[in-house]
């Protein structure tokens, strides 16, 4: 039933009015049905329906790298291609970076080989002087050297253009505030934001021009010290002679915005209309803009401080014409409502 029959069936129907018929068929079997549908549609509808049949598991002989042991017995530096992609991308840095360092450098770094079995190469010797093998799929030791090979100086002349260009789009990475992301992990698993600046760092790369990006809030999940790196991102794919059009509402971004078109006055049904436009000083100037009174601090939000001298407070919601209440515990501290 599952992975249906190796032999073709035959099939006996007997009609409401009529005789008896066969016909022989193959029954190719629901598991191998979903996958060949699963693969074949172009309906986004019945991909994800099918998927709820599925799940996903790691490879029991690759361990999830999904490469064969021929591909991860290639290594540079002594590290595979799975060990590097597990770095979070400001480790990845550092890891092409001490790749081109000296020979001497990296054998000072490989100190905590301290068995005195090294090579004097940053690499491992058991006790009849062949390399010790590393496992392909384990992740590196961060107490250990990033690199325990460097570069000759013949490799480093065959591979300057192509780890410039590594570190290139590590950098624009490290620049829209993603250096926490290892190169590994899965887009699903990304934020809107994130996914969202990741595109942003990819086209900066490319060196296109004469290109209109449309960003709806770039800005969402960082860290206001990474805000003036995005920023400066933004500027540096504008410069390249590009038209960038963002939805915002950071005040910082609306600073360094050419031009800003302020719709309103209020959201949803009562906005729509453009309520000011201009640079930054021509909207704080517009007494008829909201934005612009908060931007000019002519407007402020007003914060009221509550001491609540008890540990526990009520919260009352009305449902249905009842109200439903709750008990809390908190520590003592001060509320700000607006």
């Amino acid at each position: 039933m599952l992975y249906g029959t190796p032999e073709p069936l035959t099939i006996r129907y007997t009609p409401q009015h009529g005789h008896t018929r066969k016909y022989t068929t193959n029954f190719e079997g629901v598991i191998p049905n979903l996958d060949r549908r699963y693969k074949q549609t172009d309906s986004e509808g019945i991909r994800e329906d099918i998927e709820n049949y599925m799940s996903a598991r790691i490879c029991p002989d690759c361990h999830g790298a999904r490469l064969k042991p021929e591909s991860l017995a290639v290594t540079v530096g002594e590290r595979n291609i799975v060990q590097i992609t597990n770095l979070s991308i400001v480790l990845a840095q550092r890891f092409f970076k001490d790749l081109e360092a000296e020979a001497t450098v990296n054998a000072e770094s490989a100190i905590p080989f301290t068995n005195g079995s090294g090579n004097g190469q940053g690499k491992k010797k058991n006790g009849n002087g062949n390399p010790v093998k590393s496992d392909p799929y384990a992740k590196i030791d961060l107490h250990e050297p990033l690199v325990l090979v460097t570069l000759t100086e013949r490799e480093r002349f065959i591979a300057r253009q192509v780890l410039k260009e590594i570190r290139a789009r590590l950098q624009f990475l490290v620049d829209v505030g993603l250096e926490y992301l290892t190169l590994d992990r899965a887009a699903a698993s990304l934020s809107g934001g994130e996914a969202q600046r990741i595109r942003l760092a990819t086209q900066i790369g490319s060196g296109l021009m004469g290109v209109l990006y449309i960003l709806d809030e770039p800005s969402i999940g960082l860290h206001q010290r990474d805000n003036e790196r995005l920023i400066k991102t933004l500027a540096r794919l504008r410069n390249l002679g590009n038209t960038l059009l963002v939805v915002e509402h950071d005040e910082e971004t609306m600073r360094a915005a050419d031009h800003i078109v302020d719709i309103g006055p209020g959201a949803g049904e009562h906005g729509g209309k453009v309520v000011a436009e201009g640079t930054f000083a021509d909207i704080v100037a517009n007494t008829n803009s909201i934005t612009g009174d908060y931007l000019a601090r002519r407007r402020r939000i007003q914060f009221v401080q509550v001491q609540q001298d008890s540990s526990q407070f009520r919260v009352g919601s009305r449902r249905g014409g009842r109200v439903a209440d709750s008990l809390l515990q908190r520590p003592n501290r001060l509320f700000g409502s607006a």
